[in-house]
């Protein structure tokens, strides 16, 4: 966000630059300067969107890439030094700034939409939970003991968890239901109700245990047909539809995940969650 909000404070300079430049060019056509440095620094912003493109696409939520990689692409001829005359160039420029603006308004749109906010805070709290493990031997010892028992309880522990992020996190029945993974219940009306005063939104999720690393492809399997019965009505404003979390828990640090997978514009997130891992120094000796 700050990469991106240098970004956009530079194409809202470079629109209101181009504004005075009109403005001025109004009044004395042939003295003024300065189309030349607009359309230079127009290419240069367009060099930064590509590079914050290429530095970020692990990051950023599918919709945003999808939007960096449209504009990038459609646009790319008119970033090109023109070998017309001055008053072709100045179409170029006014052309290169009106798309950058548009862009600019679209992505901050993308970036601060509720969903997005709404995935980066589950991917915090994905990460706060493992980090917890590492530093905090109670932590780490709720986290076993839960390993050892069954599924339900690490369930209940990681539900918990992203609850205090502000995620409200579920799993679907047989039926495709919404279940809650504290109360192993069906979410109800009073439920949904609560989550929407008291989180930012619902998450789908999928907690499988491995014991063993050989274990881990097949409850990965397991976990993505459970989410795909999901077949209840998407609640707007409150639920992340396009991301469905598959959570393995292991022992130690699993070494190789599938990618994450996209299908009907369902991103499909593998996480790893270990109970035991190792220190980072003696797991990148591994």
């Amino acid at each position: 966000m700050d990469n991106w909000l240098t970004l956009s404070a530079r194409i809202k300079g470079l629109a209101k630059a181009a504004l005075l430049y009109a403005e001025m060019k109004s009044f004395c056509p042939t003295d003024i300067q300065g189309g030349e440095q607009l359309f230079q620094q127009a290419q240069q912003v367009f060099g930064e969107l590509e590079t914050f493109a290429l530095r970020n696409s692990e990051r950023l939520s599918q919709p945003v890439n999808m939007s960096l990689v449209s504009f990038l692409e459609n646009n790319r001829d008119l970033f090109q030094k023109s070998d017309g005359d001055l008053t072709a160039q100045l179409i170029r420029t006014k052309s290169a700034i009106i798309v950058l603006a548009a862009f600019e308004s679209e992505l901050s749109y993308l970036l601060s939409d509720s969903k997005e906010l709404m995935r980066r805070r589950t991917e915090l709290a994905f990460v706060h939970l493992q980090r917890c493990i590492v530093v905090d031997e109670e932590f780490r010892n709720k986290w076993k003991n839960a390993f050892d028992t069954n599924e339900p309880a690490c369930e209940r522990l990681g539900a918990v968890h992203l609850l205090h992020h502000g995620i409200w996190a579920f799993k679907v029945n047989a039926i495709g239901a919404r279940t809650d993974l504290v109360f192993n219940e069906p979410l109800r009306d009073r439920d949904i109700d609560l989550a929407r005063k008291s989180s930012e939104g619902l998450v789908l999720t999928e907690w499988k245990v491995a014991k063993e690393p050989s274990d881990i492809e097949d409850k990965i399997k397991e976990a993505r047909r459970g989410a795909d019965l999901y077949r209840e009505g998407a609640l707007a404003g409150i639920e992340l539809t396009g991301y469905r979390y598959l959570v393995v828990v292991t022992k130690g640090q699993a070494t190789t995940l599938p990618p994450d997978e996209l299908k009907d514009d369902v991103v499909y997130r593998h996480i790893n969650i270990a109970v035991d891992p190792l220190p980072p120094s003696l797991e990148s000796r591994r």
